[in-house]
């Protein structure tokens, strides 16, 4: 691994969001284990490290799925067509 070009790094304690973050081109640097007290006594967890390469362009992170419809829905509304922007209110209102 050429660390040289790591311009970005998060550590991370579960699974599903580490798969999240190599799904938009993160890297995995490291596992390791993490020990604090807890309330059965001494606990125990991975930490993910992950790292951005520079040569992948900007850093992205991922993005929830109503974070995605939103970010949709505007760039339509831009561009002259709301209908998207009213579904995803209608949605956002009903508690979806």
């Amino acid at each position: 691994m050429d660390y040289e070009n790591i311009i970005e790094i998060v550590e991370l304690d579960y699974d599903y969001d580490v798969n999240k973050y190599l799904k938009c081109g993160w890297v995995l640097l490291s596992v390791s284990v993490g020990v604090a007290p807890g309330c059965r006594g001494i606990e125990k967890g991975r930490i993910y490290s992950l790292g951005w390469n520079k040569k992948n362009g900007a850093v992205q992170y991922p993005i929830s799925e109503k974070s995605k419809k939103l970010n949709d829905a505007i760039i339509k509304m831009l561009n002259g067509d709301d209908s998207e922007a009213k579904e995803f209110l209608d949605e956002w209102n009903a508690g979806d």
